[in-house]
This record gives structure tokens, C-alpha cells and sequence, in this order.
């Protein structure tokens, strides 16, 4: 099977499809979640083709859900992911219209997605309200703006509702096939 040249995903799939990110890029800094994935759950909040999920899977979460709005990532993810790994369609953008999934999960992730939202905050108590214990949130900076330029400081916001923040990183993870230059570079990981 060749390389289908007119289809860019999220994840760069070698044979598959070109994308923007590669999995390796997007797991800097998770060490402390795969070390901790042994029997959880897993929801991933902007999943792409859902391969961080699957990743945690490989590393011993038991199920992992998945939700993102593009049809054709979460088709080409259907191909690569385990049963383990159920991949949904769903507007991030609308939380109350999201899926109904498990009322909580151990390890929530929010990866590359906060900032695209026109109200971060909203996405972010969702996934505060569904998280059992693990949030990990990675960004342009530890501070963002919605669209009415409101800022909004993710680990302040998080502490302020009882998470503790674990490990902050800044800096661009050192990929360099990542071919995005507004790529997402801090991340924080949170405990509840």
C-alpha cells in the first residue's frame, strides 16, 4: 500500500499518510503517564488518529477513549489502534454534545488542542470534571487567550480546583521531523 499523497493527518504513519506531528513528538514528557498507565483508563480529548491512546494501551491501560472532530483522522486511526482504543467523533468545541462516554477516567490528555478552542476553559473543566487522577495538558505557553482575548493560565486555573502540578516543561521537544512551526511546546502534567 502506497502513501496517500492527498490526505495529511495529525500523525505522520509511515505507508499511510504525511502529517504534521509524529508520535514521538507528541509523547516527550509522558514518561510519568506511561509509567503510570498500568490498569487505567484513558480519555484523549483531540485524539487525531488516536496513537497516544494507543501508546498508553501498549504501555498497560486497560481502554482508552478517544474524541476528535475530523471523520478522516478517526477512519485512518479505526486501521492503526487496538480494540482497546475506541475512537468517537465529537466537537470538542461543544462539550455538551460530546459523546457520552465513562463518567471518569484515570488519565485524561489534552494534547495540542486547548489553545485552538474559541473558549478553552469550558474544555478544560470538562476534562478537570471527567479526570480520576492524571492530566496532561500540552500548549503553545503556559498561558493562553480565548476569543474575546480573556487569558487564561492552565496550571493556575488547575491548581485553583485542587490539581497539583507534577512537571511543567518548556521548550520545543527536539523532533525535527515535525514540519509545523506553530507547534505546541509546554507541557504540564497534573495530579488530582
Amino acid at each position: 500500500m502506497g502513501m496517500r499523497a492527498s490526505r495529511t493527518g495529525w500523525f505522520s504513519v509511515n505507508g499511510v499518510q504525511p502529517g504534521t506531528r509524529t508520535l514521538a513528538y507528541q509523547i516527550k514528557g509522558l514518561g510519568i503517564l506511561q509509567r503510570e498507565a498500568a490498569g487505567r483508563t484513558v480519555l484523549d480529548l483531540g485524539c487525531a488518529e488516536g496513537l497516544v491512546s494507543q501508546w498508553l494501551c501498549d504501555s498497560g491501560a486497560i481502554r482508552a477513549d478517544g474524541i476528535d472532530y475530523s471523520q478522516s483522522r478517526l477512519a485512518v486511526g479505526r486501521t492503526l489502534v487496538s480494540d482497546s482504543v475506541r475512537l468517537h467523533l465529537g466537537d470538542l468545541s461543544e462539550v455538551s454534545c460530546l459523546p457520552a462516554l465513562a463518567p471518569s477516567y484515570d488519565i485524561v490528555l489534552l494534547l495540542a488542542v486547548l489553545h485552538k478552542m474559541a473558549y478553552p476553559e469550558r474544555l478544560l473543566d470538562h476534562a478537570m470534571a471527567k479526570c480520576g487522577s492524571w492530566l496532561a495538558v500540552r500548549a503553545p505557553a503556559p498561558v493562553i487567550e480565548d476569543r474575546c482575548n480573556r487569558r487564561l493560565d492552565i496550571a493556575a486555573h488547575l491548581n485553583t480546583h485542587g490539581f497539583r502540578t507534577v512537571q511543567e516543561s518548556d521548550g520545543h521537544p527536539d523532533d525535527v521531523n515535525v514540519v509545523d512551526p506553530k507547534r505546541s511546546a509546554w507541557l504540564g502534567i497534573f495530579s488530582w
